[in-house]
Parts: C-alpha cells; structure tokens; sequence
C-alpha cells in the first residue's frame, strides 16, 4: 500500500479518476502485478481487523496467516484495480492483475522447527518447482498485449480464473483501503492529506 501510494504521489502511476489520464491506449497504461497465491481462498472467515495487531508466529498458525496474507493481497489488488476503472468502455487508467504462479521451491519453511523444515525441504524439493520456471504469468502480465486495456484479471500459472469473491468484494477492499492508510497516517508514513 505504501509503495503503490508514493507511485501514484510521485505521478508514476496515475491517480485514480485523473482526466489527463484518460487518454492513453490499452497497450500504454500502466500495469501493476501482484504475486498472490491460491492460497488466498484458504482462509475461511476474512475480516479486515487491525492490520498492526500482533499475530501468533507458531508453525501451525503459518499456513492460516500466509493465506490470510494472500487474501489481503488480492483484495488490495481488486481496490486498486476499482479506483481506476473507466465507465464507456474506455481502458482503465492503471492495469492490476494478480496471480499465482504455482507451488515454488522456495525458502518459506526455513523458520520451521528443524524436523519439520527437513521434512518440508525434501517434499518441495521433489514435488514444487524451480522458483525461475514459474517466471511465465509474470512476464505474460508485464509484457503481452493480450491483457492490454484490461485489468482486474487473475491467473493461476497460466489459466485465467475469478478470484475468491470475498477478495473481489468492494466492500471488503474499500474497509482494507482505508484501514491500511489509517495505519499508515498513524504510523506517519502517509500524508494526512491522501
């Protein structure tokens, strides 16, 4: 939220509903791509709470709060990719698109106890793939013209898919929206102004 406040602060991106915006093509609008995960629908219940509240870092809770984190992501991405819409047709201001790029082999276990980090190390190892193979979805996102003048499109690996709903909700990604500047503000990392 941070980042995506001072690119759009420092004009790298657009601000939402700005006119002089509005006269770029499909294929010269900024885009943004957000790394998710499928594990944003694992979460079964999804409040935006207090987003600086301390959380339970015990191995069993992990799995709950990286799915929680993905879910954040994503319903982040779909605010983003709603301020920016454009009625008539006309393309968006700014192109947000999210994806998961697949099982990865990568270093998230390595705060897990040392069996368990062992055992999971050996299965990702086996059965996930090299983290530079799963570079597809990112690029196609960065690079085709196939999602020009689009936004608001999710990928798993390469399969277009919806988002889970409670992501897409505009209610739930208004409330992340303000929260995350609340905090910011609070945190004086934001101007009072934004």
């Amino acid at each position: 939220f941070l980042l995506v406040t001072r690119l759009i602060e420092t004009g790298v991106l657009p601000v939402a509903g700005d006119v002089r915006s509005g006269d770029r093509r499909g294929d010269d609008v900024p885009r943004v791509i957000f790394v998710c995960s499928e594990a944003h629908r694992w979460d079964p219940g999804f409040e935006v709470g207090p987003l600086d509240a301390p959380r339970d870092g015990s191995p069993r809770r992990v799995l709950a709060f990286y799915g929680l984190y993905k879910r954040l992501l994503a319903t982040f991405a779909w605010e983003l990719a709603r301020r920016h819409r454009r009625e008539g047709g006309h393309p968006p201001r700014l192109s947000v698109f999210a994806l998961c790029p697949g099982a990865m082999n990568t270093r998230i276990a390595r705060d897990l106890p040392g069996p368990l980090r062992v055992a999971l190390s050996a299965v990702m190892r086996l059965a996930f793939q090299d983290p530079f193979d799963a570079d597809e979805p990112v690029l196609h996102f960065a690079c085709s013209r196939a999602v020009a003048g689009r936004t608001a499109v999710y990928l798993h690996k390469m399969v277009e898919k919806d988002i889970d709903p409670r992501a897409a909700d505009p209610a739930a990604s208004h409330a992340l929206w303000e929260r995350s500047g609340d905090m910011l503000k609070k945190l004086k990392l934001l101007r009072q102004g934004t």
